[in-house]
Formats: structure tokens, C-alpha cells, sequence
């Protein structure tokens, strides 16, 4: 057997063996990560509540893709979000968290043609006259109709380049249940950063 059969071998082994060590650790620590993020919003001054293990996947009853599993759903108080799923994504080499803002939108079961629709950011040098550095531009794309709504909010568009300049945002539309996903990486946001997803929701609604 030749060195390349053995790294083969080695490598579909480590793939056998990582995916089930992943999926332990999803389950072990997934609801550490939730109770981590409601004590979060409840230290900026969200009134929320983490409901209990089972209500988890009942809550919105959305679909998740392969390898994709709620370990915990936060539900809102007086929020335009009406609740928040922290989502563990088992990868090859470990587990990835994401958070899914839900919004409540009336008329989604089988309601039309909306599309999925992301945040994009382009970075551009200053001119040399000016005092150096990169300028940040913002554009959402996807769904025509929402993209331009949100893409023309000048306030929004400055709150995500002040407080969430890195983060990826995707909106999901759910053609099977009552939801749109406001989905973001498993980040902590400041009281700015959630009031600009207070927003985005906003939009969503009248989508």
C-alpha cells in the first residue's frame, strides 16, 4: 500500500470518526451556548425568556438543513424579533453556531416568490487627498423589492458599518410556516447592533 492509499485511509477515518465527536459536542455544549446568549441579551436590556429544551424546534417548526439542529430558542418580549434559535451545525472538524432572529410574518404559507436575500460589503482605498484609510459600501441583494428597501436605508446602512462591520447577514424567507430567518454567525450584539436588526425585522415585516 502506497503513501497516498494510507492518507487516504487516514483521512476518511478522521471523517468517520470526527463527524459523531461533533455531534456530542452539539449536544453537550449547544445549550451552554444558548443560556450564554440569552444572559447576554437580558445584560442589554431584552426582556426574554429561554424556553425550555423540548420547545426548541416546535417554536417555529422550520426545517433545517443536513447537519443543522436548534439547541435553543429565546423567546422576545415588546421586540419586533419575535424569537431567537441558536443553530449547531455539525462540520468535519467541529461545530458551527448561528443565530436565527425570527420574524412573524403573516401570509408566508405559500405566499408568492420572495427570495433569499444577503448583505454585502465592498471596501474602497480613499483618495490620496483625503486622510487615507478604506470607506465601507453596503448593498443587499436577492430579493428585488427588499434589497432596494434595505439597500436605501441610509440609517440602517450606518449603524451596520459603526457596530456589526464584519458580520454576515442572510435573510431567509420560509414558504412553509408563518417566519422569516434574519440568520447571523453566533455573535453578541451591542444595544446598537440589535436595534439595527430591529430594523432589518421591520422591513421584513412589510415584505
Amino acid at each position: 500500500m502506497d503513501a497516498s492509499s494510507i492518507i487516504t485511509i487516514l483521512i476518511g477515518l478522521s471523517a468517520v470518526i470526527g463527524l459523531p465527536l461533533s455531534a456530542w459536542s452539539r449536544s453537550r455544549n449547544g445549550r451552554k451556548k444558548a443560556g450564554e446568549f440569552h444572559q447576554h441579551l437580558q445584560n442589554i436590556g431584552v426582556k426574554c425568556v429561554l424556553l425550555p429544551e423540548f420547545a426548541a424546534e416546535q417554536t417555529t417548526n422550520q426545517k433545517r438543513s443536513l447537519g443543522q439542529k436548534s439547541v435553543g430558542t429565546i423567546k422576545l418580549s415588546y421586540q419586533i424579533i419575535d424569537s431567537i434559535t441558536v443553530v449547531g451545525q455539525i462540520q468535519q472538524y467541529g461545530v458551527h453556531y448561528l443565530l436565527d432572529y425570527c420574524v412573524r410574518r403573516e401570509n408566508m404559507v405559500g405566499g408568492g416568490t420572495r427570495k433569499k436575500t444577503k448583505l454585502h460589503r465592498k471596501k474602497h482605498r480613499k483618495q490620496k487627498d483625503s486622510l487615507g484609510g478604506e470607506s465601507t459600501e453596503i448593498e443587499w441583494r436577492g430579493d428585488d423589492f427588499l434589497a432596494q428597501r434595505l439597500t436605501a436605508d441610509y440609517a440602517l446602512r450606518h449603524m451596520l458599518i459603526e457596530t456589526m462591520p464584519e458580520c454576515s447577514i442572510e435573510i431567509l424567507p420560509d414558504h412553509g410556516h408563518d417566519y422569516v430567518r434574519i440568520r447571523t454567525g453566533y455573535i453578541f450584539p451591542s444595544p446598537e447592533a440589535f436595534r439595527a436588526l430591529n430594523i432589518i425585522a421591520n422591513h421584513v415585516k412589510s415584505w
